[in-house]
């Protein structure tokens, strides 16, 4: 009830004032934690528009245009990215996403790279760590195999399924 109140009062603020950045990003917010990323994908159009961007505003982006995609991250959600990454290349948000993209892509040392670097920025007694060093232990385990593979053969694309963490949410915190 209480989202739902305040997505029709951002949305009133953006019908009365369209110029409004802020209010576009917090729509755009509100209406992907309600589940309606197509809807959300529209409000963050308008708020990079509107407003200088940010590493989390790309990331949040990014990860909503990839739920409408399927949960594929190629294309404009990489592109997503690896902006926020320039701008801020410790979000770690955008470096767990950017993750899971270059798993699904099958670049898989770059992956590696990614979600060992947001190991490594975790405090000590964040929960997430143990499921991410099972992530990293899967990768490790396709990057090994894909090295073992005989000569002239090609390792099999990796199982996005088998390894790739949940578009990062599952990772991170916030």
């Amino acid at each position: 009830r209480k989202l739902d109140q305040m997505i029709a009062d951002l949305e009133r603020r953006v019908r009365g004032n369209s110029e409004d950045g802020e209010a576009w990003m917090m729509l755009a917010g509100a209406r992907k934690f309600r589940g309606q990323p197509a809807e959300a994908n529209e409000a963050f159009e308008q708020a990079l528009r509107r407003v200088p961007p940010s590493a989390r505003l790309l990331a949040e982006f990014a990860e909503s245009l990839a739920i409408t995609r399927d949960g594929r991250f190629e294309g404009r959600p990489v592109a997503l990215l690896e902006q926020a990454l320039r701008l801020d290349p410790d979000d770690p948000k955008a470096i767990a996403l950017m993750g899971a993209a270059q798993f699904q892509l099958g670049n898989l040392q770059e992956a590696r790279g990614h979600l060992r670097r947001l190991l490594e920025s975790m405090p000590p007694d964040q929960p997430q760590r143990e499921a991410l060093r099972d992530v990293l232990a899967r990768i490790d385990s396709q990057i090994d195999a894909q090295i073992d593979a005989t000569p002239g053969r090609r390792a099999a694309t990796p199982d996005p399924a088998a390894a790739a963490p949940a578009t990062g949410s599952a990772i991170i915190t916030g």
